[in-house]
């Protein structure tokens, strides 16, 4: 799994075109986009003070899914290069917004703000254009495993994700919905949360990573934070579910929106 910075925002996807920067959308003052080294190991993102956003080796289809708050696997494109060609990207807010430290109950108000402004960027660098359709598709459910749960609920104030990597996964506080979403981005398939579980939960999950997930967002770099795990003979995620969390997976299938990419194009050089 490439290195990300998570960031959520509902967006509604109600059929319409996609991709046009309206006159009331958050812009970055300056940016610049150009192809990324051959040699940059994994995705980076950084967030920056005042709605800027820097990020390293992302190809148009990860910078999709970021403004639009979709899974890669819910962006229909049949061009080859959104997948293969890689950029970074340097966007920068006004000097007085810049200059500003992030204020932690402001962090929803940022993060729109740099998503607005990167959907305008993409629209104007990359000639984006977008619609929404529902489709059926093979979907996961997250379900109880028989014997019940094996989850602890928290006690901390605070929800997070402490450690995340390919084959493994620590949380703090978390509801099954979080974990969902992280399932469905390792295994390229919608999974939703039937459990009927509804608290916050500490715990640890460790499987072994498919090639597929390794091939569908790109190998991270080795650090101690995104390491492999340490047996990689280890058990399959749907395994590891079932023996450490008391979960399953149940295959079906069910309605999923995607986006279809109408028009793209490679942007110029800055």
């Amino acid at each position: 799994m490439r290195t990300v910075v998570l960031v959520i925002l509902c967006v509604c996807l109600a059929g319409d075109v996609l991709g046009q920067a309206s006159a009331t959308q958050s812009t970055f003052e300056v940016a610049s986009v150009k192809p990324s080294a051959t040699d940059v190991p994994g995705m980076f993102i950084r967030p920056l003070p005042g709605g800027g956003l820097q990020v390293t080796g992302a190809s148009l289809r990860n910078l999709i899914s970021l403004a639009y708050d979709v899974r890669p696997f819910q962006i229909s494109g049949d061009s080859q290069w959104v997948d293969t060609e890689r950029y970074d990207i340097d966007a920068r807010a006004a000097a007085s917004d810049a200059n500003t430290p992030m204020d932690p109950a402001k962090t929803s108000q940022e993060r729109r703000k740099i998503l607005e402004g990167l959907r305008s960027l993409l629209a104007d660098r990359f000639q984006l254009a977008l619609h929404s359709e529902t489709k059926e598709q093979p979907v996961y459910a997250l379900v109880v495993n028989k014997g019940g749960p094996k989850l602890q609920e928290s006690t901390e104030p605070r929800g997070l994700i402490r450690k995340m990597g390919r084959g493994t996964l620590k949380a703090q506080a978390v509801g099954l919905g979080m974990l969902a979403l992280n399932l469905s981005n390792e295994l390229g398939r919608s999974v939703f949360d039937k459990t009927g579980l509804a608290g916050k939960y500490d715990f640890e999950l460790t499987w072994a990573p498919s090639q597929a997930s390794a091939a569908q967002l790109g190998a991270p770099p080795q650090t101690a934070e995104f390491a492999l795990p340490a047996d990689p003979d280890g058990p399959s995620i749907f395994t590891a579910l079932q023996e450490q969390l008391g979960l399953r997976l149940e295959s079906g299938k069910g309605p999923v929106e995607v986006l279809v990419i109408d028009r793209a194009e490679r942007p110029a050089k800055n």
